[in-house]
């Protein structure tokens, strides 16, 4: 009977792990792109708003805009 608690426990025991190391790795892809796209899209508003009362401009020469205030972008290819 011992053994038969060994052979079930063990591929259990892997399995479990496996799956906790899985899980892991794509939380820390998600934060990692999330947090990326939120330091991006801080970013941007922050160059957006300095600049949107002033003289300066983000337009390049022909009128199209250097720096776009789009919505906030989740950009995690593969993941989402």
């Amino acid at each position: 009977m011992a053994y038969a608690t060994e052979v079930i426990a063990y591929p259990a025991t892997e399995v479990m792990a496996y799956a906790t190391e899985v899980i892991a790795y794509l939380a820390t892809e998600v934060m990692a792109c999330l947090a990326t796209d939120v330091m991006a899209y801080l970013a941007t508003e922050l160059i957006c708003n300095l600049f949107h009362d002033s003289n300066w401009s983000l337009e390049a020469e022909d009128g199209d805009p250097l720096i776009t205030n789009d919505p906030f972008p989740i950009r995690c290819p593969g993941l989402l």
